[in-house]
């Protein structure tokens, strides 16, 4: 055989050698991980249980606090109430003054008018009667 002849079939040999330690390597991972694979989800299934357990036990101090919220916010609430039923009865308070005091100019300017046009009546007659 020649030079050349031996050094392919060589590569070849070599080729077929680390082929074979690939596929030896491949079936090693897939051993590991079929090995590892219940531990995983054991591991998993446990987790999800722990957190499971966790939640249903916060859950009463969850309800609490969602109660302690909602009194806040009710009593919040009343207090907002009560700043808008004082600012509404200030409002209509003041309201009624300015009312009041509009109606007491009105009625001054009507009494003034009446006045100036009761004097012109007045002064009118006289100048007809002399």
């Amino acid at each position: 055989m020649s030079e050349i002849g031996k050094l392919i079939n060589d590569a070849i040999d070599k080729a077929q050698e680390l082929a074979s330690e690939m596929k030896e390597a491949g079936d090693k991972v897939i051993d590991v991980i079929q090995e590892q694979t219940p531990a995983v989800v054991e591991s998993a299934r446990a987790k999800r249980e722990e957190m499971a357990n966790a939640t249903r036990e916060n859950i009463p101090v969850l309800i609490d606090e969602a109660k302690a919220a909602a009194d806040r916010a009710m009593e919040t609430r009343k207090e907002v109430a009560e700043h808008v039923m004082d600012a509404t009865s200030q409002i209509a308070d003041r309201s009624v003054e300015l009312t009041k005091e509009m109606g007491d100019r009105a009625a001054e300017a009507a009494k003034a008018t009446v006045e100036r046009i009761a004097k012109k009546d007045s002064a009118e007659e006289a100048a007809v009667e002399e």
